[in-house]
C-alpha cells in the first residue's frame, strides 16, 4: 500500500526553525522541541518561517505563481511540452536511483515525475503554493518550504535532483548547503539550470523585462561558476553542457504569435530530437542547458 503524506512526512521531517525536533502531523504541523507551527494551505503543508522571508522571497513567490498559468502549465507553449517530455531524462543521469528523492524547487513537479516513473518515491519542495498544487499530482508528497531551511533531517534522501532552482533562488550557497545535508552520504544529486551567454542575457532581460514570471533575482551561469557552486558542498562526478539549440527556438517560438493549431508537442519532441542528435556532436559543448551530476562527499 502507498505510503500517506503524512507518514513520509513525517518519517523524513525536522523542524526548519530548530532542526532538532520531529515534526507532529496531528493538525496543523508542529514541532514539540521549539513550539515552530506551521499550517496546512488547502491541503499543503506549508513550513514557511514567515519572519525570515525577504522581499527577494517575495518576488520569488510571485513570480513563480504567474509562471504556472503563463509558462508551467500553459500547454500552447514550447517549453511546456519540452520540460514534461525531457523529465524521462532525470532517472538515467542519476544512474537510475531507488529510494526517497527530494525534488528541490520542484515547481510542477515534471522533474521529480521521471524520478517517480522510474520507481522512486519523489517529495517536491517549493515556495510557491500554486506550483505545489500542480506537483501534488505528480508527485508523492509536496510541502512549501524556503530552500534555505528544509523541514527535513539530516540525511533523510537517497536522490535529489534540482531542474532549474539554482538559477531562481536568492542565497544558493546556502540552498546547496541544506540540500548536501539532508542527502544520505554517496547520495546523488542532479542539478540542471542555464547558461549564460554574454549576448544573450540583454535581450532575455529586455524582452521579458514586462513578464510578471520572471524577477530580477532571475540569472544563469557560467560553466565554470556553475560547477564552482556545486563543488563547494558536493564532489563532482559530470558537468556538461548540452541542448545547443532546440531548446532556444522553443523559447523563442513561444514569444511569438504561433498558430494556435500548430502539433505543440509534436514540435517539442522533435526540437528536442534535435538536441539530442545536437548533443552527440561537439556542439554539445555550446548547450543552453548546464548539467552537473554530484555526489554526497
Amino acid at each position: 500500500m502507498a505510503e500517506t503524506w503524512p507518514n513520509l512526512l513525517e518519517r523524513l521531517g525536522a523542524c526548519p526553525s530548530c532542526g532538532q525536533g520531529p515534526l507532529m502531523w496531528s493538525g496543523a504541523p508542529s514541532c514539540s522541541a521549539c513550539g515552530f507551527t506551521g499550517r496546512w494551505l488547502d491541503g499543503i503543508p506549508s513550513l514557511l518561517d514567515e519572519g525570515a522571508l525577504t522581499d527577494g522571497h517575495a518576488a520569488e513567490i510571485q513570480a513563480q505563481t504567474a509562471a504556472v498559468e503563463s509558462y508551467y502549465e500553459n500547454e500552447s507553449r514550447l517549453t511546456c511540452h519540452w520540460d514534461r517530455i525531457s523529465s524521462t531524462d532525470v532517472a538515467p543521469l542519476l544512474g537510475w536511483p531507488s529510494g526517497v528523492a527530494l525534488d528541490l524547487g520542484c515547481g510542477t513537479g515534471t522533474a521529480g515525475s521521471g524520478l517517480r516513473q522510474a520507481g522512486m518515491q519523489v517529495v517536491g519542495a517549493d515556495l510557491s503554493l500554486p506550483c505545489l498544487k500542480v506537483a501534488a499530482r505528480r508527485l508523492d508528497a509536496v510541502i512549501q518550504v524556503d530552500a534555505d531551511h528544509l523541514p527535513f533531517r539530516s540525511a533523510a534522501f537517497d536522490a535529489i535532483v534540482s531542474r532549474g532552482c539554482l538559477h531562481h533562488l536568492h542565497d544558493a550557497p546556502r540552498a546547496l548547503n541544506e540540500a548536501s545535508r539532508v542527502l544520505k552520504p554517496g547520495g546523488k544529486a542532479l542539478f540542471m539550470d542555464p547558461r549564460e551567454y554574454a549576448w544573450l542575457e540583454p535581450i532575455k532581460h529586455t524582452l521579458r523585462k514586462e513578464d510578471a514570471s520572471f524577477s530580477d533575482d532571475h540569472h544563469a551561469y557560467t560553466p565554470e561558476s556553475y560547477r564552482a557552486l556545486i563543488e563547494a558542498e558536493f564532489e563532482i562526478e559530470r558537468a556538461f553542457s548540452w541542448h545547443p539549440f532546440g531548446i532556444l527556438l522553443a523559447h523563442g517560438l513561444d514569444l511569438l504569435p504561433v498558430p494556435r493549431l500548430l502539433p505543440r508537442r509534436a514540435l517539442a519532441r522533435a526540437l528536442l530530437g534535435l538536441d539530442q542528435a545536437l548533443n552527440r556532436t561537439p556542439l554539445q559543448g555550446v548547450g543552453h542547458l548546464l548539467v552537473v551530476v554530484a555526489r554526497k562527499r
